[in-house]
């Protein structure tokens, strides 16, 4: 079975160095009444019964939240909200925009200095030091540098919380990457943001996007209650409405007659390793056939060392290895049915044969075309059988839908192993997207809706990088994600290229000779007519000329569900974004300050490239379900 993710949730803050004193006071009761509320939430929902269904559970059966709260510890907004949260016990997580002792020159007295240590200290390990350019007590600095360099942090915590709240006076910041560039970046990126002001005695606003910034703060429902509909959103799974029955085929209602019907999220915690079938190498087979055995894969990836992407890994390896199951399943059997439609065809056609194979000349007694029309009739039933089997086994076990969802699933865990590793993630509105939802306002709840929770379930509780990302680790990481994301998938694209065109190749082939195998049957057939041939011999040519187009239709009935041509073409345009990926990530200088933030910029464009390919893929075989018609 597949193990649950942890209830977590995380909260960043953002804000002003200077808070007016006289609004100091106001602005702590906010922050804590908001992280007192977003706690009480959190309790609650771990409480029901959906829940206890979806997280990972304690012993007794009692879900432990893991609450995080993200502060840079700047002066000001940073370090009151840190101080308010560890007296509420979330744990702290520190990012720092340049490497400790280069922030240490932000605090100019000895007191805030000594209070940035204590408060490093309960973060222990869970401290993040950014590239940031050094030497900053170098007084001819660039100062747009150092602006950078505060935006880079302040992106960094909105990248990696749930909620962000942000101290902000509603104006224009003085530099780079203050408040109100913060602010602005989540409301168009995510997440939502808790606005509280900084120097005007007014109730907190909710900013769900950037037209929220615009409208006027009394508009809107209250941001309490938004908020609450927002956790209870992100911490319960979805609950989806059942298929409408009477959008169902009949072998739908066949095959899901007496099936307790469980949740997609459900049925992806139950899975387990399918048994081997030796059916299920058919697929695999034919492309073997088809490509003269040049179908290969690429070598797995080895474990990573890092923790956060051994992480990942191994949430994709699981989910990957259920994917190939199913694809292998779903796959086999339309070649199967395609298979054994052509054999019933051909049984048919046999058995109305062996009366004229019986005919004077006779080719068979009367006796053997009894027998032959019984063995052929027979056959012909089990052939349809078989193909009826198919088809109830693949909608009663969800072969079809569960390889699309789990290859979806896997594809993201593998994007976001990746990006963890720098502190990026994907975006969620481009999750959302791949599972068919409008929006994070939009109420749409297609079926892939689960993916989009279980994942974002998932990013909540993963780990985050610790340590310094100096020169030496951004090389490391460089040449992981040349390596491991770009040229893999270069790899993956170029061999399915080559596979596809071959395997397209070999049926167009086959489909010809086989026409033209056909024309010449039909002439011979008309010859021997002319020639008033015996019976037995022209039947058995209109027999042959009946099971050749049968075997040509398959074929071309293959080639059509395969889409090999669009694969061809995906595949393409795809490895060329891969060599043009892998200078761009190969140009980075891992010595230039901020370098694992351009870094983490190019994988992004990247992972998102690769997901608009699977999103393309996921399109083409969607609707392509194994029918018996």
């Amino acid at each position: 079975m597949i193990a649950r993710p942890r209830l977590a949730l995380r909260v960043g803050i953002t804000g002003a160095r200077n808070i007016p004193p006289e609004h100091e006071a106001r602005v702590c009761e906010q922050i804590a009444d908001v992280l007192c509320l977003v706690r009480q939430e959190v309790v609650w929902s771990a409480c029901t019964r959906d829940a206890r269904q979806a997280y990972r559970t304690e012993p007794g059966g009692r879900i432990a939240p893991r609450l995080r709260f993200l502060s840079p510890l700047a002066e000001g907004a940073d370090r009151l909200a840190a101080r308010i949260a560890h007296r509420q016990s979330w744990a702290l997580v520190v990012p720092m925009p340049f490497h400790r002792e280069d922030y240490e020159w932000d605090f100019k007295t000895k007191e805030s200095l000594d209070e940035f240590r204590m408060m490093l200290g309960w973060a222990g390990e869970d401290t993040v030091e950014l590239d940031g350019e050094g030497g900053r007590h170098d007084p001819a600095r660039d100062r747009d540098d150092e602006w950078r360099c505060y935006e880079a942090v302040g992106r960094f915590v909105a990248r990696n919380c749930d909620l962000l709240i942000a101290v902000w006076n509603g104006r224009p910041g003085q530099g780079r990457g203050g408040t109100a560039d913060i602010v602005q970046f989540a409301a168009e990126s995510g997440p939502p943001v808790w606005w509280i002001q900084a120097d005007r005695d007014l109730p907190p606003r909710w900013i769900d996007d950037s037209r929220d910034l615009r409208q006027a703060p009394t508009s809107g429902p209250p941001a309490a209650q938004s908020l609450r509909d927002f956790l209870k959103d992100l911490i319960l799974p979805p609950k989806l409405a059942p298929e409408h029955a009477g959008g169902r085929s009949v072998f739908e209602h066949v095959a899901l007659l007496g099936q307790t019907e469980l949740s997609p999220l459900e049925s992806y915690y139950a899975e387990a390793p399918l048994p081997p079938r030796g059916w299920a190498h058919l697929h695999r087979l034919m492309l073997d056939v088809a490509t003269c055995c040049y179908s290969t894969r690429p070598r797995e990836q080895p474990k990573p060392a890092c923790p956060v992407a051994t992480w990942w890994h191994d949430a994709y390896r699981a989910t990957n290895e259920r994917a190939n199951e199913y694809a292998a399943r779903d796959r086999s059997s339309y070649v199967a049915i395609f298979v054994l439609a052509a054999l019933a065809l051909v049984f048919a056609a046999t058995s109305l044969a062996a009366s004229g194979l019986a005919e004077p000349p006779g080719w068979i007694s009367e006796p053997c075309e009894h027998a032959v029309k019984l063995a052929a009739t027979v056959a012909e039933l089990a052939a349809l059988a078989l193909i009826l089997w198919f088809v109830i086994a693949n909608i009663r076990l969800g072969w079809h839908q569960r390889w699309i969802d789990y290859r979806l699933l896997a594809e993201l865990y593998r994007k976001q192993q990746a990006l963890a590793v720098l502190g990026w993630s994907l975006s969620g509105r481009a999750v959302q997207v791949l599972a068919g939802q409008s929006d994070r306002r939009g109420r749409t709840r297609s079926r892939a809706t689960w993916l989009v929770w279980l994942f974002a379930a998932m990013v909540r509780e993963a780990p985050m990088p610790q340590g310094a990302f100096d020169p030496a680790l951004c090389r490391r990481l460089r040449d992981s994600a040349r390596a491991d994301l770009v040229m893999h998938q270069f790899r993956y694209h170029h061999i399915r290229l080559h596979e596809s065109r071959r395997a397209g190749q070999f049926f167009a082939a086959a489909g010809a000779l086989l026409f033209l195998l056909v024309v010449l049957i039909v002439a011979a057939k008309f010859w021997l007519v002319r020639a008033f041939a015996p019976v037995p011999l022209t039947t058995a040519l209109g027999l042959a000329a009946a099971i050749v187009p049968t075997i040509a239709a398959a074929s071309v009935g293959i080639r059509a569900y395969a889409e090999l041509e669009l694969l061809v073409e995906q595949s393409r345009d795809m490895r060329e974004a891969m060599k043009l990926a892998r200078r761009h990530i190969q140009a980075i200088d891992p010595a230039r300050p901020l370098a694992s933030q351009e870094l983490g910029a190019e994988v992004l464009t990247v992972a998102t490239q690769m997901l608009q390919d699977v999103d393309g893929w996921a399109r083409l075989f969607r609707g392509k379900l194994v029918e018996a018609g």
